[in-house]
């Protein structure tokens, strides 16, 4: 893995022993499993596969290159790149001021709460 984190598809040298690859059209958890049986049936292969979080963690590469596990990702039926850095993209927006937003939030809220209130706690 690079310093940022990324991992170019196309780079020819051996993959970085630790190595995650976003995986497309995986409908269920057996889609999961497919796929982590592929990677791991790989000599000197270990990985994990998560249906939530459409990614595939491979921590021992066997030698082989991110170009090589994504191959065997797409023999199997499924679609695969190397992930973008996790942590810019879980960090999210930026916002200047945590209140932003906060009198929208207000505008709707007080209204449904008197509603609630006037329904009948009784």
């Amino acid at each position: 893995m690079s310093a940022g984190g990324s991992i170019a598809a196309q780079d020819p040298s051996p993959a970085a022993d630790l190595v995650e690859l976003s995986v497309s059209g995986m409908t269920c958890g057996s889609c999961a499993a497919r796929v982590e049986q592929r990677l791991n049936g790989l000599e000197g292969v270990a990985a994990t596969v998560s249906y939530a979080t459409g990614r595939a963690y491979v921590t021992a590469t066997g030698g082989r290159t991110v170009t090589d596990l994504i191959e065997a990702i797409g023999e199997t039926g499924y679609t695969a790149a190397a992930a973008p850095h996790a942590a810019a993209e879980d960090a999210g927006p930026v916002t200047a001021d945590p209140a932003s937003g906060l009198g929208t939030r207000v505008a709707v809220c007080v209204p449904l709460a008197v509603a609630v209130d006037r329904k009948g706690v009784v």
